[in-house]
């Protein structure tokens, strides 16, 4: 059974200069240190360190067996002098040691784990800086609600996560940021984008065939393609697929997840469709759906697909209506913003806060 997750986001300040010793008085632990430079030590270096510390650390009356041997730890990134250190990287991997930096330099998913934890650490930061956060109630609801579309207790889902050793602790991290990341799309949402007569006037001119007469279309859609796949594996994830939409996951939800169009950041809307341009195979699924309906699995030469109708616009003379006009005001509206939101947490959002990578 398939555990729903997410994908992760992608993004990328201040060397921090400070380490963690955890000695206390007349003990022989030294408990965890964190090497700040710039440049972790290597295992030859890390030896030689733990070997120092050990001679100055244990007393003269303490045996080798009562010394807790430190671990070192190097800072991988900070977020605004916040570290992220490779023991973290580690942890979100589920990896049953410690990665050390050699590791870490030849090691793509250390890496890339390391740059969804500096976009989630990101998103925390800018969160906490409009006064957005996300109580632990909100996360157990959320966490509740994915085990019941798996058909699994909470206890069972927790299980499912741990046998692909995903730490619970850093799922609910996950969710808490996927809950964060929501309220602030919500917020740029509600500051809107403006749409111009020109963008209009551009936008009839790209599709020409929305002034002429005809029945046009809003249409989403979910597209699995074969480029990386057997048709087999491809018709098994677009199942997959509408079957979590019929399952009751928005359509939004499930673009996100399972489709591969450039549209799907945009919960799968296609925007508003002259049917003379639809492929003949796509047209004959549409034609006898209503609006808010959803297609049959369309079978074509490169991917498989299925759509939704989310308005329709029947047949008219020449030029368009002011519903038209409307709609596509609207369409232009909709990929305002989206184009809004990727470039803010593509870039704007690394404008306001200091992260620094030193892997």
């Amino acid at each position: 059974m398939k555990v729903l997750g997410w994908k992760p986001l992608r993004i990328a300040k201040v060397a921090l200069h400070e380490y963690h010793s955890a000695m206390q008085d007349n003990t022989t632990t030294l408990g965890q240190l964190i090497i700040p430079s710039s440049r972790c030590p290597g295992p030859g270096a890390a030896f030689s360190l733990l070997i120092s510390l050990a001679l100055f650390a244990v007393p003269p009356h303490a045996h080798a067996d009562d010394t807790t041997v430190a671990m070192v730890d190097c800072v991988a990134a900070s977020v605004d002098g916040k570290p992220i250190t490779l023991r973290d990287v580690s942890s979100r991997l589920g990896a049953t040691r410690s990665i050390s930096a050699d590791d870490f330099a030849n090691d793509s998913r250390a890496k890339d784990a390391l740059e969804m934890m500096i976009v989630e650490r990101l998103i925390e930061e800018e969160a906490a800086a409009r006064g957005l956060s996300v109580s632990d109630a909100e996360v157990d609801r959320y966490t509740n609600e994915v085990a019941a579309r798996n058909n699994m207790s909470r206890s069972e889902f927790e299980n499912a996560l741990s046998l692909r050793n995903t730490n619970v602790e850093d799922y609910r991290t996950q969710v808490r940021v996927d809950i964060l990341r929501s309220r602030l799309l919500s917020q740029l949402s509600q500051e809107g984008v403006p749409v111009t007569e020109e963008d209009v006037a551009l936008y009839l001119h790209e599709n020409p065939t929305l002034t002429k007469s005809g029945s046009k279309v809003r249409l989403r859609q979910v597209t699995v393609g074969f480029g990386t796949r057997t048709p087999d594996e491809a018709r098994a994830r677009i199942e997959e697929a509408r079957e979590s939409l019929l399952s009751g996951r928005s359509f939004e939800d499930v673009a996100l997840e399972y489709s591969e169009g450039s549209e799907a950041s945009d919960g799968g809307s296609l925007g508003l469709v002259a049917e003379e341009d639809l492929n003949p195979q796509i047209f004959e699924a549409l034609l006898s759906l209503d609006t808010g309906a959803v297609s049959p699995i369309v079978s074509l030469p490169d991917s498989y697909r299925f759509f939704r109708v989310d308005e329709r616009f029947l047949e008219q003379t020449d030029g368009l209506d002011e519903q038209l006009l409307a709609e596509v005001r609207r369409s232009l509206s909709e990929k305002k913003l989206q184009a809004k939101m990727q470039l803010f947490f593509t870039s704007e959002i690394l404008k306001l806060h200091y992260v620094d990578r030193k892997l």
